[in-house]
């Protein structure tokens, strides 16, 4: 007879074996979960592409603005918002090694900031509506630099929040929506297929499967004007760059941006019919930046023809031109080189009646790394941040006078006396057109409230007097602190008004406010703590502050916004690069119109110099060998099939041991 005692017991050693052996496997493998998930989306281990190592490629990218997300979940929020065509249609391409047959998905963040009293991320402090600006990039995939652009502008609006006023105030009263990859399958061509020079996406089957470069070119495929060849670059020929597909938003990547945009902006605004304006009441922008060839262009763009809005249009177009002194490819310029049907800024527009325009950046389409570095970033970071403050009433608000610079400093004759120095200009960025002749009607300060969410009655605004200069541009107030003000971090916010009551956008400053000592008797008042900065050449409110906003106050000095740049000369480089790719299209212009920080260190008692945007300029990546294979839906990578050389052997080591120990405890 056999032991069914001795076999239950073993068998139930055997079961706590297996149990334990189990859970040291799970413990081991969510471990693995957590170096995995880190390597995939550490900024710091991201590739770039090959010969352009200030450009990260198409995977690198996807990993960094997850890698951002992960770094500030407060700040960011990314959707799904559509398909690339081999995502889309199911259909891979067999014609070039590591293209995935899977296709990829057209991502879409969103960066804005909640009030720092409400979870709500929608609105500000009064309640109101943020603003919203929507950025797309990479719709011609042979144009390496816009999509690094549009990610360097992420990344300084999310580092420098709570470091920098004009930041922190902007993201609390604005969404600012980039998609930084429109054309995913085609980028991936570009990138690594350089002589093909793939403009379009991967769509052959309406766009030219004997072609030597297939696809639809996505920004000739909206629903305005679509179709229309009078302008001469718009084709219906399959084979050519600017071919604009079978029918309006046939590509599911055009169909991806108009859908995205019909959620975002208001539906009020919608136009059926394009002759009617727009009004200075909407809400919302729309940039489109590709390169290359130096301009600024705006509706319309399918007909030299100016639209309903166009002295708007006129006005936004000079103040972002204004930094990198770009040329206007506009209705009515002489730089208007040619008609385009059925891009994105005039659907954006005409259907959607939101304020639009695009950028065509930089010198060619494979840019040079000195020139994106040293030209493109530290010239259009300043445009892009324009207007993003201008998102809540663009039409308005561009017609107005703009900060060009902001100053303080403490009286010599009272320390609870701060003196504010402004320089308003009405004309300066308008460079000369007609919505900048009003003049400086008045300029007013609000302590501590953002103009957007004052409400009437509230003592937290001073009017500021014209100064004895004369000049009409420059502004003075003795402002004598109010008693029962806070010690630690507080914020003056500046607006303009002109002649003609328009408003203009918004600077801010931050200074730290010291009570005075109350553990021994004195006669000293409270004071402001102030230190100077010098000059630089970034427009006010454009270069972060070193002094971050903490729900404890911090007491370093704050600091005076700089003065605007005069803008660049109206002769563009021409030095040839340093480098000389067997394919680098230079600009005459593109087919269309493709229409560290320093980080916040511990105040000192010395004064604070606040780094400059080129401060941003060196990207958060060091190149790396990675996986062949990447999985473009930004999952975590298959941990048997994908683990490094670090990880791997981790794992099967710590299997051996666990099954060694269930040996032994079943022994």
């Amino acid at each position: 007879m056999k032991n069914m005692g001795a076999h239950s017991s073993f068998s139930s050693s055997a079961a706590a074996a297996l149990s334990i052996v189990m859970m040291l496997v799970m413990e081991i493998f969510v471990v693995v979960i957590a170096r995995e998930e880190d390597s995939y989306y550490n900024r710091e281990t991201i590739t770039t592409i090959d010969g352009h190592d200030c450009f990260r490629d198409l995977n690198g990218m996807i990993r960094a603005m997850f890698s951002l997300s992960t770094e500030y979940p407060h700040l960011t929020s990314i959707v799904d918002a559509g398909d690339s065509y081999i995502r889309s249609s199911g259909i891979p391409n067999q014609n070039y090694d590591g293209l995935s047959s899977d296709g990829y998905d057209i991502y879409a963040m969103n960066v804005t900031a909640p009030w720092p009293s409400s979870s709500s991320s929608s609105s500000s402090s009064s309640g109101a509506a943020k603003g919203r600006m929507m950025i797309t990039s990479g719709v011609h995939a042979r144009e390496y630099a816009p999509p690094e652009l549009s990610l360097r502008f992420m990344e300084y609006l999310l580092e420098n929040y709570e470091v920098d006023p004009d930041v922190t105030w902007l993201l609390r009263h604005t969404e600012i929506h980039f998609l930084l990859h429109v054309n995913p399958d085609g980028r991936y061509v570009a990138e690594n297929y350089p002589e093909i020079m793939q403009r379009k996406n991967m769509d052959d089957a309406d766009g030219g499967g004997g072609c030597y470069a297939v696809g639809v070119d996505v920004n000739r495929n909206f629903d305005l004007m679509w179709g229309d060849l009078s302008g001469g670059n718009t084709s219906d020929d399959p084979c050519m760059d600017t071919y604009h597909g079978p029918y309006p938003e046939s590509e599911s990547e055009t169909r991806a941006v108009a859908q995205y945009a019909r959620d975002l902006f208001p539906e009020a605004q919608r136009k059926d019919d394009i002759t009617l304006e727009s009004g200075e009441e909407i809400m919302g922008v729309f940039v489109d930046i590709h390169s290359s060839g130096e301009f600024v262009y705006f509706p319309w763009g399918y007909a030299d023809l100016k639209s309903p809005d166009d002295e708007a249009f006129q006005a936004l177009g000079r103040k972002v031109a204004y930094h990198p002194n770009y040329k206007l490819w506009g209705p009515g310029s002489p730089n208007f080189a040619y008609a385009a049907s059925g891009d994105s800024s005039d659907f954006m527009y005409g259907k959607l009646g939101v304020a639009s325009f695009g950028l065509e950046i930089g010198q060619s389409f494979y840019e040079d790394c000195d020139i994106f570095e040293n030209d493109i970033v530290p010239n259009l970071l300043p445009s892009l941040l324009y207007a993003a403050k201008i998102a809540s009433k663009p039409f308005s608000l561009v017609k107005g006078p703009d900060i060009i610079d902001l100053s303080l400093s403490i009286s010599t004759d009272d320390t609870n006396v701060m003196i504010i120095t402004v320089v308003a200009s009405d004309n300066q960025l308008a460079n000369g057109y007609v919505t900048g002749e009003q003049g400086v009607a008045y300029v007013r300060l609000y302590l501590d409230v953002h103009p957007n969410d004052y409400v009437d009655g509230d003592d937290v605004t001073f009017d500021m007097a014209p100064s004895s200069s004369d000049d009409g541009q420059t502004f003075v107030l003795e402002l004598s602190l109010p008693h029962g003000l806070e010690p630690g971090q507080h914020a003056l916010f500046v607006q303009a008004t002109d002649g003609d009551g328009y408003v203009g956008p918004v600077s801010s400053v931050f200074f730290d406010f010291e009570s005075a000592d109350t553990t021994s008797p004195t006669t000293d008042p409270p004071s402001a703590s102030l230190s100077s900065s010098p000059s630089t050449d970034q427009p006010t409110g454009l270069v972060p502050s070193d002094v971050p906003i903490t729900d404890n106050p911090s007491t370093s000095s704050p600091t005076s916004s700089p003065t605007t740049p005069s803008p660049r000369s109206d002769q563009p480089t021409t030095e040839s690069p340093s480098f000389e790719p067997t394919s680098n299209p230079i600009s005459d212009p593109s087919e269309a119109p493709s229409v560290g920080p320093s980080d916040a260190s511990t105040p000192t008692s010395g004064p604070t110099l606040r780094p400059t945007i080129i401060s941003l300029l060196q990207p958060k990546n060091i190149p790396v060998n990675l996986p062949d294979s990447i999985d473009t839906t930004i999952k975590i990578p298959n941990l048997i099939t994908s683990m490094n050389s670090a990880t791997g052997p981790i794992f099967c080591s710590s299997i051996v041991v666990a099954a060694s120990l269930a040996i032994i405890l079943i022994i």
